[in-house]
């Protein structure tokens, strides 16, 4: 099925801070810069194991090697090596946690010694936190769209000469490398991640009371007799919707237009009213991992970089039919003074060998095919990633591309809709109160004597 592709994203920054130190030139052991460079390429056991599309893991095992390698016989040569001066700052904002560190391993470290920028890494936890902070920020499309709608984020036609707008979108082996047209008018796409369904096998093979069969379709879901036990979910309408529909029979093709409709947004709460007493709501992805890992549900709702932990290490069953796929844009803030730097940053982030050198830490989707190929195994597991990768070609037809303007344009109607339903309001709809009419104006004795209403005076 054809992905149905979400609209402009976007990102915003902030300005660089200014230094007035001139270039200085230090002396570097070319031996000592060697080996500096080769610690950074041993990727950190904890960092190859993702967590989720906004990881907040700060625990201590989690940290990348200090790179503070030696020479074991004293240098005969000597390289120059020229200390940035104070327009080569770069500030780039993204995201903590295992993806962070993998990107800070993959793509800022090689780019600090191949682009001669001193590139300082912020982080930030999603929306538009960035923006007044940073010269270039990785966003989630619904931040995105909203900050280039409201004029803070650079258009890419304007970052960017014609020429390189065009080698941008259209390099790969078949051109148009990026996946679903997703270079956007702010924003040019970094990984994806899914929402999906992992089940315990194992515990819904004993609740069933007939012959069982393990669950790979999203239907499965929505059929808790066949498929027993408690369901966690995330407390947000946003792709759970989409999950009922799409659990329910519509084609990915239409969902977002059957959404869209009243009828439809009827249909897809009816069946949430039918699974509600298989419901056990949780915060987020994490909460409802936990409650799978705990036993008191056997289908949970998450993120396929959790997905990708738990899998690796455990008997859990993925349910790729039907995944909800988003992703990450870089985008430059407008009131970024820093755009040339910005936009070196960006072209080389978004390369395919960029992007391949982080999935192959963090097995996100790469947004460009041409990265598919490089990002085959993972470097520390050896572990096949193309059953872990949203994009690739083994699940990229398996799911839908989460609609961001869908939801700039819905969001609100629908999620005070779900609040209404969670709350015990019938398929979530409030009804106004009728206000009783006030009676009509009592006609005057002079209106009386002329036998005309006032209306016709």
């Amino acid at each position: 099925m054809a992905l149905i592709a979400a609209g402009p994203v976007d990102a915003q920054g902030a300005k660089p801070l200014a230094e007035d130190q001139a270039a200085a030139k230090v002396s570097v052991p070319a031996r000592q810069a060697d080996a500096a460079r080769g610690a950074t390429e041993a990727p950190d056991a904890a960092t190859a194991a993702p967590t989720d599309d906004a990881p907040k893991n700060n625990d201590a095992k989690d940290a990348i090697p200090a790179q503070n390698a030696t020479p074991s016989a004293a240098p005969d040569a000597t390289e120059i090596v020229e200390k940035p001066a104070a327009n080569s700052r770069l500030i780039v904002s993204s995201w903590a946690g295992a993806y962070g560190k993998a990107q800070q391993q993959a793509i800022i470290e090689p780019l600090t010694r191949d682009l001669g920028l001193a590139i300082e890494r912020r982080t930030h936890v999603g929306g538009n936190a960035a923006l007044n902070t940073a010269d270039v920020a990785e966003l989630d499309q619904s931040s995105l769209i909203a900050a280039c709608r409201a004029g803070r984020l650079v258009k890419m036609r304007s970052l960017l000469t014609s020429s390189e707008y065009d080698e941008a979108i259209s390099a790969g082996p078949d051109g148009g490398d990026f996946i679903a047209n997703s270079v956007s008018d702010c924003g040019m796409p970094t990984f994806a991640w899914s929402s999906m369904l992992i089940a315990n096998g194992d515990a819904m093979k004993k609740l069933a009371r007939r012959r069982y069969k393990a669950p790979t379709r999203l239907a499965n879901l929505l059929r808790p007799k066949r498929y027993p036990g408690k369901r966690a979910l995330i407390r947000k309408p946003r792709r759970l919707l989409e999950m009922m529909l799409l659990g329910s029979g519509i084609s990915r093709d239409e969902v977002y237009q059957v959404l869209a409709t009243r009828d439809g947004q009827d249909q897809a709460f009816k069946i949430l009213d039918r699974l509600s007493k298989y419901i056990l709501w949780v915060d987020g992805p994490r909460e409802a991992l936990i409650a799978l890992d705990q036993g008191n549900v056997t289908m949970a709702m998450t993120y396929s970089g959790r997905a990708f932990r738990r899998l690796i290490a455990s008997r859990l069953l993925p349910i790729w039919d039907g995944h909800i796929i988003d992703y990450a844009s870089w985008a430059v803030p407008a009131s970024s003074e820093n755009r040339d730097n910005a936009k070196q940053f960006i072209l080389a982030a978004t390369s395919a060998e960029s992007l391949a050198a982080q999935a192959r830490i963090w097995p996100y989707g790469p947004m460009r095919r041409s990265a598919l190929p490089l990002a085959r195994r993972h470097d520390l597991l050896d572990t096949a990633l193309d059953k872990f990768m949203p994009t690739s070609d083994m699940r990229l037809g398996q799911g839908l591309l989460f609609d961001a303007v869908f939801w700039a344009e819905h969001g609100a109607a629908l999620e005070d809709r779900f609040a209404a339903w969670l709350a015990g309001v019938p398929l979530g709809i409030r009804v106004p109160v009728p206000i009783k009419a006030p009676p009509p104006p009592a006609a005057s004795a002079a209106d009386e004597a002329a036998g005309a209403a006032p209306s016709q005076q």
